[in-house]
C-alpha cells in the first residue's frame, strides 16, 4: 500500500465505540445530577435546581424526580468504559509504557517484573522495529544526505565514501530494547566463562572491547566518558612496558644472586654469561 497502517487505523472502531460511551457515561452523570422531573399543573413558575433553592409549592409533592430506574445504572456505565478503555490502551502499547504503574497488588517479586518487561519489550520490538526503518530511517538519511550536499555537514573522509548510512537510536526506548541484547552478551560471557575452563580457545570468539563499548552505549553512558581507541592503545603499551620493566627487574635480581653464589666471574657462552649480557643490553 502507498499508504501505511498504523495502530490508530486498526483500532478505529474501538476509538469511536469509546467516543460514544464516554458520551453515555457524562450524560448518564449529568441525569443524576439533574434528574428529569415531573411537575403539578397547579405549579406555577420554573423549578429552581441550584443548591439551596426554594420552590414554593400549593400542595407537597407537587414537584419530584422521576424514577430512579430511568437515570441509568452510573457505576456499570463506568466499569463497561473502563474496558474500552482497556482495550484502546492495549492497542497502543500503553500497558507497556506504564508496565508497573498498572500493576495491582503489592506482592511483586524482581523476577516477575522482570519477566513482565521482557515481555512487554518483545511486544514492542516489532512495531518499533517497523517506525524506523520505513519511517524515521528513511527521514534520518535523507536529511544527512542533504547536509552534506549542502555543506552544513563535510563530506566523508574516503574511506567510509560508498559505505552504507547505518543509523543507532540513542534514545531510552531504543536502550530498553538493546538491553535485551546486552542481557544476552552477559550470559554469554557467563557461559563462556565457564567453558573456558575447559576448553580456552571458546573465548576467541568474544572481541570483548567491542563489546563492552556497545553494552556501555546500551547503559546510556556518555560518549565522552569512554576512552578513546588511540587512549586505550597508549594505556595498553604502558602497561605492556612496566610489565616488560618488572621482568626485566626480576632478570637482574635473579641474576645478582647467582654473582655472589660464584667466586669467578661467569663464562663467556655459559647460561650465567649469556644472562649478565641479556641484562647489560
Amino acid at each position: 500500500e502507498k499508504y501505511g497502517r498504523g495502530q490508530g487505523t486498526e483500532v478505529l472502531s474501538d476509538v469511536k465505540v469509546l467516543q460514544q460511551m464516554m458520551k453515555d457515561l457524562i450524560e448518564n452523570g449529568n441525569r443524576h445530577n439533574n434528574p428529569p422531573r415531573e411537575v403539578l399543573d397547579s405549579f406555577e413558575g420554573d423549578v429552581r435546581v441550584h443548591p439551596g433553592a426554594r420552590n414554593n409549592v400549593a400542595q407537597m409533592n407537587s414537584i419530584r424526580a422521576l424514577d430512579n430506574a430511568v437515570l441509568g445504572n452510573f457505576p456499570i456505565t463506568e466499569k463497561i468504559l473502563d474496558r474500552q478503555q482497556e482495550i484502546v490502551h492495549k492497542a497502543f502499547y500503553r500497558d507497556i509504557f506504564v508496565l508497573l504503574g498498572d500493576l495491582k497488588g503489592t506482592h511483586r517479586t524482581t523476577i516477575e517484573i522482570i519477566e513482565r518487561m521482557r515481555e512487554g519489550l518483545r511486544r514492542l520490538a516489532v512495531p518499533v522495529a517497523r517506525l524506523q526503518s520505513e519511517l524515521l530511517g528513511p527521514v534520518i538519511t535523507r536529511s544527512f544526505l542533504l547536509l552534506v550536499r549542502n555543506g552544513v555537514i563535510p563530506y566523508p573522509p574516503p574511506e567510509l565514501q560508498g559505505q552504507a548510512l547505518r543509523i543507532e537510536y540513542r534514545g531510552p526506548l531504543a536502550l530498553a530494547l538493546q538491553d535485551q541484547q546486552t542481557n544476552g552478551f552477559l550470559r554469554l560471557a557467563e557461559v563462556g566463562g565457564n567453558m573456558a575452563a575447559v576448553f580456552p580457545e571458546v573465548l576467541d570468539n568474544i572481541n570483548p572491547d567491542r563489546a563492552f563499548q556497545r553494552v556501555a552505549r546500551t547503559f546510556g553512558v556518555h560518549p565522552d566518558d569512554m576512552a578513546t581507541p588511540e587512549e586505550i592503545a597508549a594505556k595498553r603499551q604502558a602497561r605492556q612496558a612496566q610489565q616488560q620493566a618488572q621482568e626485566a627487574m626480576q632478570v637482574a635480581q635473579v641474576a645478582g644472586r647467582a654473582y655472589k653464589e660464584t667466586t669467578q666471574a661467569p663464562q663467556e657462552g655459559s647460561p650465567a654469561g649469556e644472562l649478565m649480557e641479556a641484562v647489560v643490553e
